[in-house]
């Protein structure tokens, strides 16, 4: 058996190393570490600190923000100070070690530097931007082409976010009256899960994307610093990956988050992206009223066009019905002159007569007579009946 004089109890132990941390650390110093999990109680907020290193763990320890602390340093740092605490989020933090002899060790935070914060946030910022220019994600859904009437929306927000509701009024009030038809896809706009949520939603809306003409992910109001949350890859990469046109209204300033890079059309606010379908639906009319006027202008034109060709028609069959007319007349002049030639009357002036016998017909020829035939003879001074004697007459030219 071990003597009790080598025998250790435990809150000696802990005792000794509650001297330790007060010995070696006893000033307040600043900490770089990743929020892992965070608790929030109304008087203390609970974190679980880590280091990582390759995505692995290195280091973990607890940390205690008290209300007084956490007053002073949300008061000095206004909305700032709730977007650099949440999960997820590496943080600069003035911490103070204690040792417990019932609780063990663990960091009281003092104070946050947020520029630390807001440094990495951009860093990462600009790490995403280029691995999405190098993937070619920046103009994949701008090469979308959105509907000449993008009336069937589906909207990826909060259903408590302020600016869900500014962009339904501002869309259905309308001064022009267009009809739209919205369905809402719930998603945190801030936190940890935003990014998450905001992806399922997007393959949601994608599993039956024929029933929608685009996607309008908005937000209203909230920290500056709640735009870096847009800044993730992942969450970029589906919205540009995705198959129908993204509009965006999250952020004050235009191109302020990767998302909005990524988008089809980003604009400035909700209100703006309502603004912007109206007058989508505006210039489709526009065009469609303007077609009306081409259409109608062209069947005008073509009409005008028959009628002249009518026009010409008709005059040059006019022309020609009264040459044809014209040629006629000279043709029957022509056969009249003709058959007064051949009239009787002119025959018999010219000393010719007519022979015919009782039946009618016409003596052409010596062998169509017989002696003592009664026939009617025709001079041009009347016909009379007459019975010929045929008889043989010499020749005068012979002898």
């Amino acid at each position: 058996m071990v003597p009790e004089s080598q025998q250790l109890g435990l809150f000696d132990l802990m005792q000794h190393l509650r001297r330790l941390v007060s010995l070696n650390l006893p000033q307040p110093l600043w900490l770089r570490a990743e929020i892992a999990q965070l608790k929030k109680n109304r008087s203390i907020y609970y974190l679980n600190l880590i280091e990582q290193e390759e995505q692995r763990p290195k280091a973990k320890a607890k940390a205690l923000l008290y209300a007084s602390s956490r007053h002073r340093i949300s008061k000095k740092l206004g909305d700032t100070f709730w977007s650099i605490m949440r999960e997820g989020q590496e943080v600069l933090i003035k911490v103070q070690a204690h040792f417990s002899e019932q609780y063990g060790f663990s960091l009281e935070i003092l104070d946050l530097d947020a520029s630390f914060s807001i440094g990495q946030l951009e860093l990462g910022r600009l790490n995403n931007l280029k691995r999405l220019e190098q993937e070619h994600l920046i103009e994949l859904n701008k090469g979308l082409e959105l509907p000449h009437l993008p009336q069937r929306i589906a909207i990826i927000s909060s259903k408590e976010a302020a600016g869900l509701q500014d962009f339904l009024e501002q869309l259905n009030a309308n001064s022009q009256r267009y009809a739209f038809r919205t369905e809402l896809f719930q998603a945190a706009m801030q936190g940890q899960q935003m990014q998450k949520e905001i992806r399922e939603q997007i393959r949601e809306i994608e599993e039956q994307e024929d029933r929608f003409d685009c996607v309008v992910l908005i937000r209203g109001g909230g920290a500056k610093l709640d735009l870096y949350g847009f800044n993730d890859y992942e969450l970029c990469r589906d919205l540009a990956q995705c198959s129908l046109p993204v509009l965006t209204g999250i952020g004050h300033d235009i191109d302020e988050s990767l998302a909005d890079l990524v988008a089809h059309t980003a604009l400035k606010t909700p209100t703006a992206v309502a603004d912007f379908l109206v007058h989508q639906l505006f210039l489709a009319e526009q065009q469609l009223a303007l077609l009306q006027q081409e259409l109608r202008a062209s069947v005008q034109g073509h009409i005008r066009r028959e009628e002249l060709r009518l026009e010409q028609l008709h005059s040059r069959l006019r022309l020609s019905s009264q040459e044809r007319l014209r040629l006629a007349q000279k043709q029957l002049e022509h056969f009249d002159k003709q058959l007064e030639l051949l009239s009787p009357d002119k025959a018999w002036k010219r000393g010719f007569a007519q022979l015919s016998n009782e039946e009618g017909q016409i003596i052409h020829s010596w062998t169509d007579l017989q002696d003592g035939q009664r026939l009617r003879l025709a001079l041009k001074d009347g016909s009379k009946w007459i019975r010929i004697n045929i008889e043989a007459i010499e020749d005068e030219t012979e002898g």
